[in-house]
């Protein structure tokens, strides 16, 4: 018995659109987005909270992919 969730076997165009969009930015498709496919409204919320984020105006790029880099550092993640 593993203790990790299996992907979804069928996805909802939302989650296929998701993987296509963070495979050509990463260059695969990370586990929690796979996990969060299962759910296709938390999907969407959390699209949207992430667009909601990249487009917000007051912090510089730049600032926002160095906080990026290190809260992924600090936590260990790849991405």
């Amino acid at each position: 018995m593993s203790a990790r969730m299996e992907p979804p076997r069928r996805t909802s165009w939302l989650a296929r659109l998701a993987y296509v969009y963070t495979r050509r930015m990463t260059g695969k498709v990370p586990d929690p987005l796979r996990i969060v496919a299962r759910r296709p409204r938390l999907m969407l919320a959390t699209m949207v909270y992430e667009w909601a984020i990249s487009k917000t105006p007051k912090l510089s790029p730049r600032l926002k992919v160095l906080a990026c880099l290190r809260a992924s550092t600090l936590i260990g993640c790849p991405f």
